[in-house]
């Protein structure tokens, strides 16, 4: 255990609730791993209208970065001074780190869920077909990272049409990536094509649920099944996909993913992508 002095350097997350959150576990291991006078804490806030004065507070009494969770990512993105290029895209934020010109905001989730893939399978980007079940902001940064990555052809199944619409419009904004929107229950009947990358981004399968996917692949052998929820590891999508011979990817690799890429922004070096999974593999 290392001993919190005047130097340590504090980091930590601010949502609510965040006691459930990994995120505490993880990146004080890494901190101790590299030996680095860090510490990383749970700052929840249960009143939204308190965010602004508690993230700015925190800051100001020398915070060095913060990961931002549920349900504040949306309102965390308008608070900072300066955001990149897909977390404006987004329009959420998970990431933030003090900067001399102020709070500076990044979205690691969407290049953490593909640093994770490359990390798993050969990606060829130009070929694959990605299928996004869901319409939140995790669906905006892997589809927005998955474009600038060289995916050109994009389907949201969305549970909330009008919400994938705004995602889908708000793309054409910067790129000509082939997309559409299709109602919810067309998954049940949907013929993918070889190369398809079905990711789930509902919180769909926490609690046992399954989704209606009509299992109708063209080529199974190319394509692959993603889940980024983490807790089960084992969701009722993935046992269904493994038991029928297609290629996973749980949800706690995209948790590694996004969280090495954190510990970056605020400390410059980057993690061992493996053990790090290996860490919050153990954790579940």
């Amino acid at each position: 255990m290392r001993q919190i002095t005047g130097d340590t350097i504090v980091t930590g997350i601010v949502g609510y609730p965040v006691r459930y959150s990994l995120s505490p576990l993880f990146q004080n291991y890494l901190f101790e791993k590299y030996n680095l006078n860090y510490v990383y804490l749970p700052f929840p806030v249960e009143n939204p209208d308190l965010l602004e004065t508690a993230i700015r507070g925190l800051i100001a009494s020398g915070v060095r970065g913060l990961n931002i969770t549920i349900p504040y990512k949306e309102r965390a993105m308008k608070i900072a001074d300066w955001s990149d290029q897909l977390s404006k895209f987004v329009k959420a934020t998970n990431t933030i780190v003090a900067g001399e010109k102020g709070i500076k905001a990044y979205n690691t989730d969407g290049p953490g869920f593909w640093d994770a893939m490359e990390k798993r399978f050969e990606m060829e980007y130009g070929e694959i077909k990605l299928y996004i079940l869901g319409s939140g902001g995790a669906a905006r940064g892997i589809i927005g990272e998955g474009v600038k990555r060289g995916i050109k052809k994009i389907t949201i199944f969305a549970r909330h049409e009008e919400k994938g619409k705004s995602i889908i419009n708000d793309l054409h904004e910067w790129t000509t990536v082939e997309s559409e929107v299709r109602i919810w229950d067309e998954i049940i009947r949907y013929s993918f094509p070889p190369f398809s990358v079905i990711v789930n981004t509902t919180p769909l399968g926490m609690k046992g649920e399954t989704i209606p996917l009509g299992w109708n692949f063209e080529d199974k052998n190319s394509s692959i099944i993603a889940d980024i929820v983490y807790k089960p590891v084992d969701t009722p999508l993935l046992i269904e996909a493994k038991k029928r011979g297609f290629r996973i990817f749980p949800g706690y690799l995209m948790l590694a993913g996004q969280g090495i890429l954190s510990f970056k922004l605020w400390t410059g070096i980057l993690p061992s992508f493996e053990e790090t999974a290996e860490f919050i593999r153990s954790l579940l």
